[in-house]
């Protein structure tokens, strides 16, 4: 006898959903009806995908005895879903309490590790990492939620997640914006839309975020006219998007002489700081033009590996010695770059930084940081001088990897080879806040 996946119909999940309060909109509804098994969705960001896939997690949840884990690279990526479920749980009101309180729910929400949500009828949700793959074997489940999917290793998928559904003939979906890089996502995607008898139990689905009814249009359109082609493909069409070659789009037309900008010395300052352990660590001076408030990369220092950290803040004093500078003794850096900070505040500076780096995972933070100077630069806000050759020489010598091995244990990434990063690193960490304060939030733009 075939043992069927357990899935409620279409029919009993709008009802479920209507209860709720939960209205999906035309693209999550496909989601949700399909019966497939294997579900990969690429939408473009605030295309409600999170939201999606975490609902899935929730009417499963009301399953007899349902086994349900949303798995993440590592737990924080997992805690967004998590978040989902347990915000429509305490909304969701039923005879004036909430759906917690009516039928008796345990949420167990530790500020580190495993979360998870208890029923009185056998069910839990759970999240899992990646980084402890140990824990990943040994139970058998109803439904695997792949949190940020892209940065799941395909290995982890084929030796440790595939494995926890053949007995229950559990289902999987994830959702994710497009990466050319995730070797999961990519065979997701050509299964699911494959015509093949042997692909039918696999859904894939693709749409950008204009079909979310209740994306702002005229910010679809604006995102379209100030990013570079392919990251808006990726971040707001709902494209897999296989980008190689230079990271940066730079030239000899992308230098300014200093001497055009002389009066720049009356403008404010601000300074950024890296710190490297494995290659050298390096500031850079942004000085602001009042007016537009447009970036001027004017100055630039490196630090030999090594050297002493004291010397590398005497020649930022140095190099900042005359100018206009926003705050005195503030430095720039990354919010969960622990080292650099640490050197930061040994040397008697103030550290300034964007607490929400600590929202996102590792991989995210540099892609933003990336996506930061290819748009600034995009949209001419954004100048380079002939003062910063170094930076240039960065920005010209970034690449995207040329191939990934479908057989790393680590998880596929969109990130370019690190060799030459420490430059646009340092200088994301003032074009981030810079275009933070004049509305431009990368941290709601490309992450949902």
């Amino acid at each position: 006898m075939t043992v069927r996946h357990r899935n409620w119909q279409w029919s009993e999940k709008k009802k479920l959903f209507k209860e709720m309060g939960y209205e999906p909109h035309e693209y999550q509804i496909k989601v949700h009806s399909s019966d497939a098994r294997y579900i990969m969705v690429v939408a473009g960001t605030r295309g409600g995908k999170s939201f999606t896939t975490a609902h899935e997690a929730l009417v499963t949840f009301f399953l007899p005895d349902a086994r349900i884990w949303l798995v993440g690279q590592q737990y924080n990526v997992a805690d967004k879903e998590f978040d989902w479920i347990e915000e429509r749980l305490l909304s969701w009101r039923i005879e004036d309490k909430s759906a917690v309180e009516f039928f008796g729910i345990n949420i167990h929400k530790p500020k580190f590790g495993s979360r998870r949500i208890t029923s009185p009828w056998g069910s839990y949700i759970e999240t899992k990492s990646c980084k402890e793959p140990e824990k990943l074997l040994g139970v058998e489940l109803d439904l695997i939620v792949l949190c940020e999917p892209h940065h799941i290793a395909w290995k982890i998928w084929q030796q440790m997640l595939r494995g926890r559904l053949a007995s229950r003939k559990g289902r999987v979906i994830g959702a994710a914006t497009g990466c050319g890089y995730s070797t999961l996502m990519r065979k997701f995607l050509q299964r699911g839309k494959s015509e093949e008898e042997k692909w039918s139990e696999w859904y894939a689905l693709s749409y950008s975020s204009d079909k979310n009814p209740y994306f702002p249009k005229e910010e679809f359109e604006a995102a379209r006219e100030e990013l570079d082609e392919k990251i808006f493909l990726e971040q707001f069409g709902g494209q897999i998007v296989d980008i190689r070659g230079n990271v940066f789009d730079v030239g000899d037309e992308s230098i300014i002489p200093l001497e055009k900008i002389s009066q720049h010395k009356n403008w404010p300052h601000l300074v950024a700081y890296l710190h490297r352990s494995n290659n050298p660590s390096v500031s850079i001076l942004v000085a602001i033009q009042p007016k537009t408030k447009d970036m001027y990369v004017v100055d630039e220092l490196e630090f030999k590996k090594g050297s002493s950290t004291v010397l590398h803040f005497e020649q930022i004093i140095e190099m900042c010695a005359g100018l206009n500078m926003v705050n005195q003794r503030h430095i720039y850096t990354c919010h969960e770059d622990k080292m650099s900070r640490k050197i930061i505040c040994d040397n008697k500076f103030v550290d300034m930084t964007n607490e929400d780096d600590a929202k996102i995972g590792k991989q995210d933070r540099l892609k933003l940081r990336i996506h930061s100077i290819q748009d600034t630069l995009n949209r001419e806000v954004l100048f380079l001088t002939d003062n910063t050759p170094r930076l240039f020489d960065a920005l010209l010598s970034s690449r995207w990897p040329e191939d990934k091995s479908e057989e790393s244990g680590q998880a596929d990434s969109e990130i370019p080879l690190s060799a030459h990063l420490s430059y646009p690193l340092a200088l994301a960490n003032i074009v981030t806040m810079v275009e933070a304060g004049k509305g431009f939030d990368y941290y709601t733009m490309f992450f949902d």
